[in-house]
């Protein structure tokens, strides 16, 4: 079987970096650079990341779900076509794999809030403001299922019933994506970290940093905060049931 994002991130990236942590930490000089790392040591890099983890992909990603994800959708990787300008491309197929979904909405929900083109260093920037609204994220979510609806489903409900039964799953699990995401990127970039430069000009710990502050951004938001704990909540349940 093929690997999620998720998988991928909770098998492989965050033990390595776990492993790699306090060699990079000792051979780095910039001070700012050691700050980055504090920070993810002290909000991410611990023995709860894990369950964290589990718990925001909890009832996700079951293999009867699962398509094909894109896992990078921002600004940088979409296209308007020369001809016509209302022709996109999606490109920058490097890092995807299956997963769920609502990941890519996800996804794309958190890159609103990051601009990947930011002209000085690090080269990102957090712009909180760009954060669509609760009533947006409900919006484009029934527009999604509206396509589901008219494009894969054979049932016997009417669109307003389908709807209206998978909406609250939906945005649950759109906003659980949209954590994951800014974790996987995040974690990404430490992952990335050139040794041999690591002391350079290199946008790497600045752009943790910034996800770092998306993350803690996002869960001020009580309608995303909300759902995530109660993710959070069934899937310790779950655990004390087994």
């Amino acid at each position: 079987t093929f690997p999620t994002q998720v998988d991928i991130l909770h098998d492989e990236w965050v033990p390595q970096i776990f492993e790699k942590f306090d060699h990079l930490y000792s051979i780095l000089t910039v001070a700012e650079y050691k700050a980055a790392l504090d920070l993810l040591k002290s909000e991410w890099l611990n023995d709860g990341i894990y369950d964290y983890i589990n718990a925001l992909r909890f009832g996700m990603c079951s293999p009867d779900d699962l398509v094909v994800a894109h896992n990078d959708i921002q600004e940088c990787n979409i296209l308007s076509m020369k001809r016509r300008a209302t022709d996109l491309v999606i490109i920058d197929y490097e890092y995807t794999t299956l997963g769920n979904k609502e990941y890519d909405l996800g996804n794309i929900f958190a890159e609103l809030i990051l601009d990947n083109s930011y002209p000085y260093f690090p080269f990102i920037e957090f712009v909180p403001e760009n954060c669509l609204e609760e009533h947006e994220f409900r919006a484009y979510s029934e527009f999604y299922l509206k396509l589901l609806y008219k494009h894969g489903y054979s049932g016997e409900l009417s669109e307003a019933e389908y709807v209206s039964t998978h909406i609250d799953e939906f945005l649950t699990n759109v906003y659980c994506s949209m954590v994951l995401s800014v974790l996987y990127w995040g974690f990404w970039s430490v992952l990335m970290i050139n040794e041999s430069k690591v002391n350079q000009k290199i946008f790497n710990f600045g752009y943790v940093t910034k996800r770092i502050e998306m993350h803690n951004f996002l869960m001020t938001k009580e309608f995303v905060n909300s759902r995530v704990q109660d993710r959070i909540l069934k899937f310790k349940e779950a655990q004390l049931a087994k």
